[in-house]
């Protein structure tokens, strides 16, 4: 197979529902862990096959069998345009073949990403990698709509399963690589491959329920030993649920394992009370975090996510009326998908980077935020039952236009960075006002970060001392206004992350990897735009006074990097 029938497709993803991505966009933020190439395309047929699986309309049965000695992987799906179920296969060993609709040597369709995830949900230990990115996804997403603000989950999700569909769970290597060997062939020339019933080994609630997978990959789920399922139906338009008062429904949170600190208690407890909650603290401590092991809590839950930034779109908000063809139409925007879901069923809107909302949208938010009882929204004119509080937002553009929710279905957390480094516009003391909960974030203890180094990337605990160490001085050194900027925890681990890779273990190795990961952020750039290398050499020394590593070693990080860039090129 060549590869390039992966990346064919260079306009944007209108037709698969994302018109906010196109084809030929590239970026870091989006690479697999095993990429070292620094950056990662877009497959619009993988991009496909992950949006179908996690929006649990694609997936009905998996099934493993063998034929002729060989293992083959057969995936049930429902075609989304004709509502039947089609199979589609995979067949290891040599030759290694697939069995796609409307496949061809020429042509791959993404029911070939549907089984590679069908493969690597059946040896979660082995694709860890992969199905972190995709619970991570499916926690967002809450198995509704992919929106523009899960465009870096699905990205990355989807550079996951290329690198699954290409090495399997092998080093990134030439001899690993499968693609060369694999041959497609349309499903309607071959028919039914004979093949026995096979073993279903989880059910195919996993690809859509966050809660559901967490169980299975955390072996708690009766997942792993459900019998064979049979095809389920298309999926039909809901029926409005019963209203409830709340989701909440456990007294505390459980199994906060990536989270350090009490803040998400204290998220969850407010949130059982109907508070809005905002979060305050420096940038890299775990906010956003926080709120996603919370919607993890909260399975009868959607989670809808807003990114403030500058020169935010209305579509990127609330939404907007926007061209289409000969006529000009509404497009809803994540806060009016979250008001309308919110109608029957709980939503948890993040609000993330509030200081980064344009004016425009602060003033709607502040309005929207007013909350209404029932006699104020009939005296309005709008149709809603029962007593309130109600969040009602009018469309700027259309006052005609109404979204109305019950409170008690859209709990509601906003985060912000406060700190001269990181806001764009001050907060507006009215929408603060709005908000009567405020959860304020730290850096964790000292102890507590080398735990968390320690159990998030497998560091030996001596180098997790020391690269705690540096952190913090690298904090105090920026609080006195001596260092542009400061080591935060999401890049202390994504550091012990590198160091752990890279078996980076003397002193000049370690800061070869600081180098690949937090240098320009915390020392800044001299006027020629290189790394300031004064602040970065005190920060070593710093290191190197700590005597806890050894100070030999070649710098080794460029060596590697070309090694690996030379067998990751696609």
């Amino acid at each position: 197979m060549d590869t390039s029938l992966l990346f064919r497709k260079r306009s944007a993803l209108t037709e698969e529902g994302l018109p906010w991505l196109r084809a030929d966009e590239r970026s870091a933020a989006w690479c697999a862990r095993r990429n070292r190439t620094g950056e990662a395309g877009v497959s619009a047929i993988l991009i496909r096959a992950v949006q179908a699986a996690a929006q649990h309309h694609a997936i009905c049965d998996v099934r493993f069998s063998a034929k002729d000695g060989r293992p083959l992987t057969i995936v049930s799906s429902t075609s989304k345009s004709t509502g039947k179920v089609i199979e589609s296969y995979l067949w290891s060993g040599s030759p290694w073949m697939t069995y796609l609709p409307n496949g061809s040597p020429d042509r791959a369709t993404y029911y070939l990403g549907l089984l590679i995830l069908a493969e690597a949900m059946a040896a979660p230990t082995a694709y860890a990698d992969l199905l972190d990115a995709y619970e991570d996804l499916i926690t967002a997403t809450k198995g509704g709509a992919i929106l523009a603000a899960h465009k870096d989950l699905l990205c990355r999700t989807a550079d996951e399963v290329y690198y699954a569909l290409r090495y399997m769970d092998l080093p990134v290597d030439s001899v690993n690589d499968r693609l060369g060997d694999l041959t497609i062939h349309d499903l309607a020339a071959v028919g039914t491959i004979s093949a026995s019933t096979g073993v279903t080994p989880y059910v195919p609630q996993v690809f859509y329920q966050a809660a559901e997978l967490h169980a299975y990959r955390a072996g708690t789920s009766s997942a792993s030993s459900t019998p064979p399922v049979s095809p389920v139906k298309p999926a039909t338009a809901r029926s409005p649920k019963p209203r409830q008062t709340s989701p909440m429904k456990s007294p505390s949170v459980m199994g906060l394992g990536r989270f350090v600190g009490r803040q998400a208690q204290l998220i969850y407890d407010g949130l059982r009370r109907n508070k809005t909650i905002l979060l305050a603290g420096p940038t890299g401590t775990g906010k956003t975090l926080a709120v996603e092991e919370v919607a993890q809590q909260l399975p009868d839950a959607r989670l809808v996510r807003v990114e403030g930034k500058e020169g935010m779109l209305d579509v990127d908000f609330l939404g907007n009326i926007v061209p289409r063809e000969d006529l000009r139409v509404w497009q809803d925007g994540p806060l009016a998908e979250a008001i309308q879901s919110a109608q029957c069923d709980p939503v948890l809107l993040f609000l993330d980077e509030a200081t980064r909302f344009p004016r425009e949208q602060i003033n709607l938010l502040i309005g929207f935020l007013n909350r209404k009882s029932g006699d104020i929204c009939r005296q309005e004119g709008l149709v809603v039952e029962g007593d309130g509080p109600f969040y009602v937002a009018r469309v700027p553009q259309d006052n005609s236009k109404v979204l109305v929710c019950p409170c008690d279905h859209l709990l509601i957390v906003a985060a912000a960075n406060f700190g001269k480094d990181y806001a764009v516009y001050p907060l507006d003391p009215a929408l603060r006002r709005r908000f009567t909960m405020v959860v304020e974030f730290d850096y964790p203890s000292k102890e507590a970060e080398i735990d968390l180094l320690v159990r998030s990337a497998g560091l030996e605990r001596g180098l997790a001392e020391v690269l705690v160490a540096v952190a913090i001085e690298s904090r105090r050194v920026h609080e006195n206004g001596d260092l542009p900027g400061q080591i935060d925890t999401a890049s202390l681990i994504e550091w012990s992350r590198k160091c752990t890779e890279f078996e980076a273990r003397t002193s000049p190795q370690v800061m070869d990897m600081a180098a690949l990961t937090w240098a320009d952020l915390v020392c800044g750039r001299t006027s020629d735009g290189r790394v300031d290398k004064g602040h970065f050499d005190a920060l070593r020394d710093h290191l190197d006074a700590l005597g806890k590593l050894p100070k030999g070693g070649a710098v080794f990080v460029y060596r590697v990097q070309a090694k690996t860039l030379g067998s990751c090129q696609r």
